[in-house]
């Protein structure tokens, strides 16, 4: 879950976290305000993420960890 969270924010910085409860769930939280290009944004943006494929996201975000130690 994590390598989809910063995926979204690293790309494009969009800002969702997961419920300890339910990692398996993304909780989005659009502010109160919200409008139609922030949406077609958001489903534009998920749309590109899931064509990278969960495994070249997961390899991605194991390699910067490393990296990072």
């Amino acid at each position: 879950m994590g390598a989809l969270i910063r995926e979204f924010y690293s790309n494009y910085k969009i800002l969702l976290h997961f419920n300890q409860t339910s990692p398996e769930v993304l909780i989005i939280l659009p502010p109160l305000i919200i409008n139609q290009k922030e949406i077609d944004y958001f489903i534009e943006s998920t749309e590109k993420i899931l064509e990278k494929g969960f495994l070249n996201i997961f390899k991605n975000f194991i390699i910067k960890n490393i990296k990072n130690q």
